[in-house]
């Protein structure tokens, strides 16, 4: 009798997450997912889709790693057109 085996195949999230966001980037369509129990600001996300041309989404309370990768690669994005972090321009909008 044959068992039915499974391969099993790592993938990289970081690597597809980051392909993902370089598109996004490349076709204007960078977002930023905004884990909380409260709701981005307007200003908030008025501000990243005027200065930076990113849409926040709202992605709930729980954070997940690949939002997290890729809103790490939207922050570098955000840091080099602003000098500034979501945090800290959060920060101004509280």
């Amino acid at each position: 009798m044959q068992r039915n085996q499974k391969k099993v195949v790592t993938v990289d999230s970081r690597d597809s997450i980051s392909k993902i966001a370089q598109a996004d980037l490349a076709n204007n369509q960078l977002k930023y997912f905004y884990h909380s129990i409260a709701a981005p600001t307007a200003e908030l996300t008025n501000f990243l889709k005027e200065k930076c041309s990113v849409t926040v989404i709202s992605a709930g309370d729980v954070a997940n790693k690949n939002d997290s990768f890729y809103n790490a690669f939207a922050d570098s994005v955000i840091k080099v057109k602003t000098g500034m972090t979501v945090a800290e321009i959060s920060k101004q909008f509280k």
